[in-house]
């Protein structure tokens, strides 16, 4: 049987002698690597191959004998010295990252799961396709300009849904007037960046693990929707009660977050909570969470180097007996004995890992409730072994409980409900309806004398439903400050702008009525969406057609406004559209709080119009969030409850801009996505953006009238079309929008929601009880040593 012969993707970096070298070495780094023990194996190794392979012997070229070039000659000048360094650095880089994917690739090679496995790494999209000439010279820098300023002489006057191919034909121009070495120039600049392109989009079809931290990213991304089934299917066959940690440290920008995450077999939002491991006893949970994140810290602190091999156990700092405020019981929790064993494990002080080189000061005993300055617990690092470890200067890094950790891991890093011997203070929990928590606590500390007393009166009398708002409302002020933002930049977050009022009962029932029974008679005559929308149809569909029509004068924010009065709440509370209808209901009134002109209005019209055709149903099918800017990874991460500063408006609009490699003549299938997760990002970064900056500049309108005209194209794509207007993409029954705790509409009770999918998907994070979605990884920190090019 004949088969398609497929494209060779890019050779190894290492041939010929260089091979064999490295596979004489092989064992010898699997071993180290089994023990954990690489660190001392280096030295030896790139000795011998520096001296067999100098530093100016190309990578693609072995020694010969008949060479009489001195590839080993020392620098002869500062440049050379500098490219040396480089060129070793990369190298053995290089190396450590070939020997690394031949460990994993051979323990895959008997491993039943390989082929699941490969999902983490297929790509979701074709090929990518090579840009014109015309569109990478568009691209670089120096030309960029030169086309900018020719649009702008030009565009006066052109309609908005040609001003992309404008752009466009004056880079064809422009480019057929430059001299025959640019034209060149550009074509080999297309190929080489093509080719680089499609050597990765080869590497990652052939399922191997990905050696840089993009790839590494986006295989998390994937992580709950393909580790769940799996949990399912061992419970099922084996009658295991299943549930999996994972974690990591980031450090990004000289803050240290905990990325988090657990999935539990079985379990929706319908599921008791006595089958929740997450909700059976909430203490216990994070208690084990808190553990385990501390686990993840020092593990990496061992990989680095920066602790001893040798755990050991952590010395009672007092005679006093360890005490556990006793755990509160539901209804719905799980035996006793199991709580009992939790309880004993909770009361047992982590081992410890020391620290090299680091002093630690004296532990605290317990006392009083005072927080003055305090140990960490037992297996952490304090403020300084932390600035010792990462090398960063003292003005540069925060307190130990300013660092950006999840909001769920707090209590237990920045103050622990749980007394320790030797560590932190015990909180004034005694007589109260429930624990009060970290912020409160705080809050308590800096009142003094009878005020103190008077409030702590107060919080004694409260009953545990009015404690747990006090709580949380010491938190939200918490978090607030901890932004370290003015009053008025505070009034900007989402938590504290007001959404759009959700109409009566009646009418959300009316409008439901109104809107099905047009679906019907579309169905029944599809034509009917093209051409009995046009006068003779009364009333309402003339008013369909109005909006319709994209406004381009300067009537266009109030055609805007109008469009958007139509509020995401009438979607009915219960919906897998409901929590997406929130989100973007206060995301429409962040985006409305100033008037930035006809083409910002116009935009957010078409946006909106969007959303309310699919009822606010946001779109299932997985797209890559690779190239989209950090400050949008941020404001996701966040819950997006975050306003980030953007000091360089230029800066920020070039990595919003993206190049233009489209398909000619192609559908609209890869971008037609609605829900937050969808243009709701776009929208936001271009508001962030103009927000920097005192005036709208060129590019800033013009990125609007890009997304403008992909939105009006796709919706033209739609209304052309003979099915009824739905999301191109509709949602798989295990990704629905998450819903908020505190009162807002619960998920679809009729399709099950996989819990703690959520709670991966957030990477740990909450903020206000809001856990976030599969979409809303944020942040795509790169590693500077890996080779994101290579494909070893």
């Amino acid at each position: 049987m004949a088969t398609t012969k497929k494209k060779p993707g890019k050779p190894s970096d290492f041939q010929g002698k260089r091979l064999d070298l490295l596979l004489d070495f092989y064992p010898t780094y699997a071993d180290a690597s089994q023990r954990g023990k690489t660190r001392g194996i280096w030295t030896d190794f790139f000795k011998k191959y520096w001296a067999k392979f100098p530093w100016r012997l190309p990578l693609t070229q072995d020694p010969d004998v008949n060479d009489a070039t001195d590839y080993a000659l020392k620098p002869q000048n500062p440049a050379e010295e500098e490219d040396q360094k480089k060129t070793i650095s990369g190298t053995e880089q290089k190396i450590k990252l070939w020997l690394g994917r031949q460990s994993r690739a051979s323990s895959m090679k008997d491993n039943p799961w390989q082929e699941w496995l490969t999902r983490f790494r297929t790509p979701s999209t074709s090929a990518p396709k090579k840009l014109a000439d015309y569109q990478y010279y568009m691209q670089r820098k120096p030309y960029k300009d030169k086309i900018t300023a020719l649009y702008e002489a030009r565009k006066s006057g052109v309609p908005g849904t040609q001003l992309m191919n404008l752009r466009a034909s004056i880079a064809r121009e422009l480019l057929a007037c430059e001299p025959q070495v640019v034209r060149d120039e550009m074509r080999v600049g297309a190929d080489n960046e093509h080719a680089a392109l499609l050597a990765k989009h080869e590497d990652a079809l052939s399922g191997l693990p990905a050696l840089d931290e993009e790839g590494l990213a986006e295989a998390r991304t994937r992580f709950s929707s393909l580790i769940q089934p799996l949990l399912d299917g061992l419970a099922a066959h084996t009658g295991y009660e299943v549930s999996i940690l994972a974690g990591r440290v980031k450090k990004t920008e000289g803050k240290l977050d905990i990325e988090s995450i657990s999935l539990h077999a079985g379990v929706s939002s319908t599921s008791p909570p006595a089958l929740d491991f997450s909700r059976a006893d909430p203490r216990v949970y994070g208690e084990v969470m808190r553990h385990y994140s501390r686990f993840v810290w020092t593990a990496n602190e061992f990989r680095l180097g920066h602790t001893t091999s040798t755990p050991e156990e952590s010395p009672p700092a007092t005679d006093t007996p360890t005490t556990v405020p006793p755990a509160p019981v539901e209804e719905s929790s799980s035996s006793s004995e199991a709580s009992a064993a939790a309880l004993q494990i909770s009361a047992t002080p982590p081992a410890q890992v020391a620290p090299s080189n680091v002093t630690i000061p004296n532990p605290l005993t317990t006392g009083s409730i005072s927080h003055a300055p305090a140990t960490a617990p037992s297996n952490t690092f304090s403020d300084a072994e932390i600035r010792a470890h990462l090398g960063l200067d003292t003005q540069l890094v925060p307190d130990f409980d300013e660092f950006d950790f999840p909001e769920h891991l707090m209590p237990g890093l920045a103050t622990n409900p749980l007394v320790l011997d030797g560590t932190l203070p015990a909180e004034p929990n005694d007589g109260f309806a429930v624990p009060l928590g970290p912020e409160l606590t705080m809050q308590l500390d800096a009142l003094v004398g009878d005020a103190r007393t008077k409030r702590m009166e107060e919080l004694r009398q409260l009953d545990a439903a009015a404690l747990e708002r006090e709580k949380n409302a010491a938190r939200n002020k918490y978090m607030l400050n901890s932004l370290g933002l003015g009053d008025a930049e505070k009034e900007t977050l989402w938590g504290g702008t007001k959404a759009v009022t959700a109409p009566t009962k009646r009418k959300a029932q009316s409008e439901g009525r109104k809107e099905d029974g047009k679906r019907r008679r579309k169905r029944r005559d599809p034509v009917m969406e093209s051409d009995g929308e046009e006068g003779e149809n009364g009333g309402e569909d003339e008013s369909e057609d109005e909006e319709d029509s994209v406004p381009t004068t300067s009537s266009a924010r109030a055609a805007a406004k109008q469009t958007m009065t139509r509020p995401a709440a009438v979607v009915k509370k219960g919906t897998q559209a409901a929590a997406s209808a929130e989100i973007l209901s206060t995301g429409q009134a962040f985006l409305t709080q100033k008037e930035y002109g006809d083409v910002w209005a116009t935009l957010l019209g078409v946006w909106w119009k969007r959303e309310a055709r699919v009822d606010f149903v946001g779109t299932g099918k997985s797209h890559s969030a690779k190239k989209r800017p950090k400050e949008v990874g941020d404001w996701v991460g966040r819950a997006r409850n975050h306003k980030p500063k953007i000091a360089n408006a230029e800066s920020f609009g070039e990595t919003c801009e993206r190049p233009l490699s489209r398909e000619a003549g192609g559908g609209w299938e890869t971008l037609d996505l609605y829900g937050h997760n969808a243009f709701l990002n776009v929208l936001m970064a271009l508001k962030w953006w103009r927000d920097a900056m005192s005036d709208a500049s060129p590019d800033w309108e013009d990125a609007v009238g890009d997304v403008t005209w992909a939105l009006s194209s796709m919706e033209r794509a739609v209304l052309d079309s003979e099915s009824p207007p739905t999301p191109t993409n509709p949602p798989p029954a295990e990704i629905q929008p998450p819903a908020r705790t505190n009162g807002s509409p619960k998920p679809n009770a009729e399709i099950p929601e996989i819990r703690e999918l959520q709670r991966e998907e957030g990477v740990g994070r909450t903020v206000g009880g809001y856990v976030l979605s599969q979409e809303e990884l944020d942040e795509m920190e790169a590693d500077s040593q890996a080779d994101l090019d290579g494909n070893e």
